[in-house]
């Protein structure tokens, strides 16, 4: 297995109670550390979907329109996965809290000009200021 993503040596894979396999801090974390950085291959959309049922689901990341980074074969899946868990159901997340970090994220990156969603097309800052007033509603 090839470890195409980075992941801090701070941090360990292992299965999650929550859902699969999870990352977790072996130790504290500063602010500003790295945690993880997708590795993996850019290929099309078109031929991930052909790859996708031999290699593993959720496997790719989006990164611009028509393009994802992804592993090319199931031997690379473990090694390209970040396996960072995020809640599905939104009764499990913590949404109060929302605006507020994108207020600091916002705060932190102003000069952002390109935003990557988990899902759509690509944006710029008008994506999180969109994000910010729907959890205003």
């Amino acid at each position: 297995m090839d470890n195409l993503t980075f992941l801090s040596p701070k941090t360990k894979k292992r299965n999650s109670a929550v859902h699969g396999r999870g990352l977790f801090a072996r130790e504290a974390i500063s602010q500003d550390e790295p945690i993880a950085v997708k590795g993996g291959y850019i290929t099309t959309t078109e031929h991930w979907a052909e790859l996708e049922p031999k290699v593993g689901l959720a496997a790719e990341i989006h990164v611009a329109n028509g393009l994802v980074i992804a592993p090319r074969s199931a031997d690379e899946y473990e090694g390209a996965m970040m396996h960072l868990n995020h809640a599905c159901d939104p009764k499990e997340a913590d949404v109060e809290s929302w605006p507020g970090a994108i207020a600091r994220l916002q705060e932190r990156y102003p000069e952002v000009r390109l935003v990557l969603p988990g899902h759509g097309e690509l944006g710029g800052r008008d994506l999180v200021n969109h994000t910010r007033e729907l959890l205003s509603c």
